[in-house]
């Protein structure tokens, strides 16, 4: 039977590559966080990431550094869902759909246009070349009032 093969440190290859690198478990916390924060409940991930990076201060100071370092990604999962569901359904003060319902309808807007108009094509990604549809025409508007 022929020997596993080894590094210059005598490790096997097998060991190498059983644990993902640390950027791997960030990346897919970060991940597993955004999906989770599809659900709404922001609250309680950020209560659950709370609890977590407490845990996680009580097994530094009772010096368990594996502790730390599951209790750490779970807080990091809490953190990735709290912030996609913060930044995905927090409508900005200033935003036209403050003012507009979820039904369909023709409004008036009045304000103050506050940068250059600019062009930009109807359509993004790799069938931008082939649309026939006419470019649009963007810019920042400071609303002062809607009328329906």
């Amino acid at each position: 039977m022929e020997a596993p093969a080894t590094d210059d440190d005598g490790d096997s290859r097998w060991e190498q590559r059983s644990c993902p690198g640390p950027l791997v478990l960030l990346a897919v916390c970060w991940i597993v966080g955004t999906i989770i924060g599809q659900i709404q409940a922001k609250d309680v991930w950020l209560s659950i990431g709370s609890l977590a990076l407490a845990i996680m201060l009580l097994m530094a100071a009772r010096r368990y550094p594996r502790g730390v370092r599951v209790w750490a990604h779970v807080a990091l999962v809490m953190l990735a869902a709290t912030w996609s569901g913060m930044d995905q359904r927090t409508i900005r003060h200033d935003d036209i759909r403050k003012w507009l319902t979820g039904e369909p309808q023709l409004v008036r807007v009045e304000g103050r246009v506050e940068g250059e108009p600019r062009l930009r094509s109807s359509q993004d990604g790799a069938f931008a070349d082939f649309t026939y549809q006419p470019p649009q025409t963007l810019f920042e508007l400071r609303l002062a009032g809607s009328k329906r």
